[in-house]
């Protein structure tokens, strides 16, 4: 936020978040099957990343 600053430019942080992405969420929640759930640390190794070069 401070190099934003710097830069000239401003910012909007909007704290609030929308009630449609809430219910989108709620919805998930209650629609997920606990045996289809996976930790972080699990969903992290799934990911493949490209190296530098």
């Amino acid at each position: 936020m401070e190099l934003i600053s710097q830069l000239g430019f401003e910012a909007l942080v909007e704290d609030e978040i929308p009630e449609e992405h809430k219910s989108l969420v709620r919805e998930r929640i209650q629609t997920s099957k606990a045996g289809e759930l996976i930790s972080w640390e699990e969903a992290r190794k799934q990911f493949k990343f490209k190296g530098k070069g």
